[in-house]
């Protein structure tokens, strides 16, 4: 089940950040001051082939595969988590399906607003991450 991780560090001169986390999923929302989003990051398939659904009203949508990071630097420390686009699919009504489910018990406007973007993606508004290695 999503929940919410508490404490989260803001930055200055950037929107509020909210963390939700489950087994499966990653959500990290900007909200501006009336907590309406203006941009998320749903990372999903956390354990195997990773990727992330990406929402900004700036930008639009976009997804992407999660490349974790895994790998250690030259300092010996762990590289960070990069995102790269190679024609990835979105499996639109089941992600949305697990979604709505694992974040049934959290009563909040943001997760609403979150589910109403997925319902409202549409092939074509990925296109630029589908063509483009064509």
């Amino acid at each position: 089940m999503l929940r919410e991780i508490n404490n989260i560090k803001q930055n200055d001169n950037e929107n509020h950040r909210f963390w939700f986390q489950s087994s499966f999923f990653d959500l990290i929302l900007w909200c501006d001051k009336s907590e309406n989003i203006t941009r998320f990051e749903l990372c999903y398939s956390l354990h195997r082939n990773e990727k992330v659904f990406i929402w900004s009203y700036k930008t639009g949508y976009d997804v992407k595969l999660v490349d974790d990071g895994e790998g250690i630097n030259q300092c010996g420390k762990k590289m960070s988590a990069i995102y790269s686009s190679y024609n990835i699919d979105f499996d639109k009504l089941n992600i949305l399906e697990q979604f709505i489910q694992e974040s049934d018990l959290i009563k909040s406007h943001k997760i609403t607003q979150v589910i109403i973007k997925i319902a409202e993606f549409k092939l074509n508004d990925n296109c630029s991450t589908i063509i483009k290695d064509i």
